[in-house]
């Protein structure tokens, strides 16, 4: 059949005495062949050939010029179609296994950032617990369900002793397909299907320790983040930089605040550097607080930061942009929502959770957002702590 259906085209090509038509077309078909020949394995593509094959001879013999383009036309432009569409379906099979995948990953929350559709990519790098792929010049992080819910990532049940660098080779091509992710090589498939959606939806807070139920709040989250110390190392070799960014938030300086954020990007040594989990903590207060949203504090910080972040590893590269825009992860924005609302109780419940994030990051997030939620406050009531310490400067008269 696709004999037959190369020699209609190249016979009409041949009537109108074109010989460089008839070159090209010939040239063309021989691309063509194999897309022809898995194509008119399918009964209703043969059915449909013919009787536009047949419409076609029919405006001819009627002498109708314009009917005779129009179905010529329609002709070309479905099997246009078809190529493409057989091109993409080709794809999608070599990527996958060459054997069913042995495990079935359920997905269990899709975070903003993370494509909605079929998409495709690489795997970009793999840890024991994340992975992270490059997908349409964006990257989505994979990680286990008990990392919580995060912007850019999709969270994922897995089996007990799972390791994502022992599944998964780096620079495999990936493909999201009708709601499965398969990764080439990999003896597993991930189910989106199921997944729920989140995000932080940070704006809809307002965050301003003028509140006193918000500033009683804050303090109960600063005392756990004092009772636990790690936070401190971040300190020992950035005081200077953090007290430079927190006076400028507090006096509105995005300039200032900016340059002091660019000296933190990539500080510290880790999977997601000390430096860059206290800018993401900054950035989740900037975005939680309607006065720095609505003057561009927020926003205009954070463009700052994405534009560096590529100084930075990877991962964390990941979680600086998302805060950028304002989303962060469950635990920090479980922090955030009990602040915002004043409850102490769920205060002092979320800081510990948020704070027990791996070995420091959890510690150096909170940080950044309990000092610059203090710093932007309308009112800044005396700090204790740590917090105290590097907002010295920030106190003093404007």
């Amino acid at each position: 059949m696709a004999e037959l259906d190369t020699a209609f085209h190249e016979t009409l090509s041949a009537l109108i005495g074109n010989e460089t038509l008839l070159q090209n077309l010939r040239s063309i078909n021989e691309r063509l062949l194999v897309f022809r020949m898995i194509d008119f394995d399918k009964a209703n593509r043969v059915q449909s050939t013919c009787e536009q094959h047949l419409a076609i001879l029919s405006r001819i013999s009627d002498r109708d010029g314009p009917g005779a383009r129009a179905a010529l036309r329609k002709n070309i432009e479905e099997g246009r179609s078809i190529v493409r569409n057989t091109m993409k379906e080709a794809l999608a099979a070599r990527i996958r296994c060459t054997e069913a995948p042995s495990v079935r990953l359920a997905a269990t929350r899709i975070g903003a950032g993370v494509a909605t559709g079929d998409f495709s990519g690489a795997v970009r790098e793999t840890f024991r617990n994340a992975c992270i792929l490059a997908v349409d010049g964006t990257l989505i992080a994979l990680v286990p369900q008990a990392a919580g819910s995060l912007p850019a990532a999709i969270t994922l049940a897995l089996e007990s002793g799972f390791a994502f660098d022992k599944e998964i080779a780096v620079g495999s091509e990936v493909a999201a397909r009708g709601g499965v992710l398969r990764i080439k090589g990999a003896r597993c498939a991930i189910d989106l299907r199921s997944a729920t959606r989140w995000r932080s939806n940070l704006a809809a807070l307002d965050l301003d320790l003028w509140s006193a139920p918000m500033s009683a709040a804050w303090e109960v989250a600063n005392d756990a983040l004092e009772t636990d110390g790690r936070h401190r190392a971040l300190l020992g070799i950035a005081s200077e930089h953090i007290d430079v960014l927190v006076v400028a938030l507090r006096r509105s300086r995005r300039l200032d605040a900016s340059a002091a954020a660019m000296r933190l990007i990539g500080l510290g040594a880790g999977g997601t550097p000390a430096g860059d989990d206290f800018l993401v903590g900054c950035l989740a207060a900037l975005w939680s607080s309607r006065r720095t949203r609505d003057s561009g504090l927020a926003a205009r910080l954070g463009v700052a930061i994405a534009n560096e972040s590529r100084r930075t590893n990877v991962v964390s590269r990941v979680y600086l942009e998302a805060a950028a825009i304002g989303e962060v992860s469950e635990r920090l924005t479980d922090l955030i929502r009990a602040i915002a609302e004043g409850s102490a109780k769920d205060s002092a419940r979320a800081a510990v959770a948020a704070i027990a994030v791996g070995h420091t990051s959890g510690a150096d997030g909170v940080f950044g957002l309990l000092l610059a939620a203090k710093a932007i406050g309308r009112r800044q009531a005396k700090p204790t702590g740590s917090v105290q310490t590097t907002m010295t400067e920030a106190n003093r008269p404007a």
